[in-house]
């Protein structure tokens, strides 16, 4: 794959993008409205939850491309068996310590909106109960089973990636090609079909089936395709195109990706959602073989507009509750135009205090390396 695609501008810009909508997605639900603007009365963003479905596809990537590059370096493909878990475990909590700061800070910012908006700060009892059952959310625990109190609902994505990540790595790195060329996308495919089969849709977060949450096996289901994805990338990006061929396929990408958006904002059935996921996975799949002529993306805005996506995400219910517990006897598009603000504050806490502390954990692991 070229080395210009490593970091790529229009994946970025996705990322942000559907950050947004499920943002938008969630204000809907929280506020109870039916629609987004108060001068236009259409249904919007009623799938805009299928931005996870981006993030999850775009994880599966990244896991795999770190994978390969393992692999690759393998003096021995069995040796890799001696340090299996250990590995798995590693990369896993880089993945955790890496998110955690951000996410800590968003976590705080939401439980002091909903103590002082529920009033639980007079109520001792319902106080304590409500902090001890929050702490498995804390720690991103909650998809385990421990869904008891979810602060930052929004944070089901993190558990459910983190989780499928322990189960998908290993398979991957142990069997790299026969994983990602077989049981990643055909296996992925498989588990979607089940969940849609069976419930009807797979974007429920909270749906337990007895033995396992299906947002879980969602997420193991859409990164083991985001594995797929990152060896077909790869080996596209090895042949050769013409410049009508490559222009034909950019053209291709950017559909892909504007399906994906128009989906997340439609109010089209349920019944598209597995079409609208396998199209943004070509896109993903065209973005990352250095074949396209997307290189206009690649620019500071786009960047910069990237590293917003996490802190917009898991600073969206800090913005929303706000308003709805203090703010909800104004006229809807004041209170529209307040949860926006709100959002954009909570995102700046969320992105500069995050940052912060893990400048603190560096400095410390760099006295310690040091002393």
């Amino acid at each position: 794959m070229s080395a210009k695609k490593q970091k790529s501008g229009i994946i970025e810009l996705m990322r942000f993008l559907f950050a947004v909508e499920i943002v938008l997605f969630h204000f809907k639900r929280k506020q109870h409205t039916g629609r987004i603007l108060p001068f236009i009365h259409y249904d919007f963003f009623n799938r805009g939850y299928i931005g996870v479905e981006f993030f999850f596809l775009l994880s599966g990537l990244l896991m795999a491309a770190s994978i390969y590059k393992r692999v690759r370096a393998d003096s021995s493909p069995l040796a890799v068996t001696d340090h299996l878990g250990s590995e798995t475990a590693a990369y896993v909590w880089k993945k955790y310590t890496r998110l955690f700061p951000q996410h800590m800070v968003a976590f705080v910012l939401i439980y002091l909106v909903l103590v002082v908006g529920r009033r639980l700060f007079l109520q001792p009892v319902a106080w304590a109960s409500f902090t001890v059952r929050s702490i498995p959310g804390f720690f991103l625990i909650q998809k385990l089973g421990w869904n008891m109190n979810n602060i930052n609902s929004v944070e089901w994505y993190i558990s459910a990636m983190l989780i499928a990540m322990l189960v998908v790595y290993p398979l991957c790195r142990r069997f790299y090609d026969l994983f990602t060329c077989l049981i990643g996308p055909f296996g992925g495919l498989a588990i979607l079909g089940w969940l849609y089969f069976q419930y009807g849709t797979f974007s429920g977060a909270s749906t337990w089936t007895g033995h396992i949450f299906v947002c879980v096996l969602r997420a193991i289901a859409e990164i083991s395709l985001g594995c797929g994805a990152y060896e077909a990338a790869r080996r596209l990006g090895e042949r050769s195109f013409t410049e009508s061929q490559s222009k034909k396929l950019t053209l291709l990408e950017y559909l892909g990706f504007a399906l994906g958006l128009l989906f997340g904002l439609s109010n089209i059935g349920r019944d598209y959602e597995y079409l609208a996921l396998l199209v943004m996975m070509v896109s993903i799949i065209l973005a990352f073989s250095g074949i396209t002529q997307d290189a206009v993306f690649n620019n500071d805005v786009c960047y910069r507009l990237g590293s917003w996506s996490l802190p917009v995400y898991l600073a969206q219910l800090a913005g929303i509750y706000f308003v709805v517990y203090f703010c909800s006897g104004l006229p809807y598009g004041v209170r529209f135009l307040l949860t926006v603000l709100s959002c954009a504050v909570a995102t700046f806490l969320v992105l500069k205090g995050g940052s912060w502390i893990q400048a603190q954990i560096d400095k410390r692991k760099t006295e310690v390396a040091n002393a």
